[in-house]
């Protein structure tokens, strides 16, 4: 019996428990090598347990990440259709941890026929877009959310591969500052024959 949409306390608990499993035995392994013993033995629940409330452990992974997924949307546009407004947002605004740090683990894995990146692509991709009609923006949008959805990811990827949190602005201006020097690294030599003609 799936229970969802269930207030129930209890049910949401044991929710939360075998999805919090899941996400910490992602850090150690693959979705296709984690059992669903492995997930059970993790969030301290018994297999039928998890069977009342999931099928299997791609049921786990699929109800995870559309929620998620969809947190992450209203994150993400609420913010940018503030900023859109010259309205400030802040952090009590969303309240939770980030989605993206449950999505990371997901990031491979296909959700209703496109993978938890593409997912979070097209998010960006919708927030660029309000930017661009309120005339913020007018580069590739493409281009901006494909380098804007690497960023995210690798921003948590790199925090935990460092063992520290790192304040997002220090991440920023690393990367400005090495975009600076990626580009002059990498832009063509200036044509110095049509600049004397």
């Amino acid at each position: 019996m799936h229970r969802e949409n269930s207030t129930d306390l209890r049910v949401l608990r044991t929710r939360k428990a075998i999805e919090q499993a899941l996400i910490t035995l992602l850090g150690k392994l693959p979705l296709e090598k984690i059992t669903v013993q492995d997930i059970c033995q993790e969030a301290l629940v018994n297999k039928g347990t998890f069977y009342r409330h999931y099928h299997d452990k791609y049921e786990v992974a699929s109800s995870l990440a559309k929620r998620e997924l969809g947190r992450l949307r209203d994150q993400v546009i609420g913010a940018v259709q503030c900023l859109a407004q010259h309205q400030p947002s802040t952090a009590a605004d969303f309240p939770g941890p980030s989605p993206t740090e449950s999505l990371i683990p997901l990031r491979t894995f296909e959700v209703d026929g496109a993978t938890v990146e593409e997912h979070v692509r097209q998010i960006v991709a919708d927030s660029l877009d309000i930017l661009s009609q309120a005339g913020m923006l007018k580069e590739d949008l493409d281009t901006e959310a494909w380098a804007f959805t690497t960023l995210t990811f690798e921003y948590f990827h790199y925090c935990s591969e460092v063992r520290r949190p790192v304040p997002v602005e220090d991440y920023v201006r690393a990367i400005c500052e090495a975009s600076i020097v990626y580009q002059k690294t990498f832009e063509s030599p200036k044509d110095t024959r049509s600049s004397t003609n």
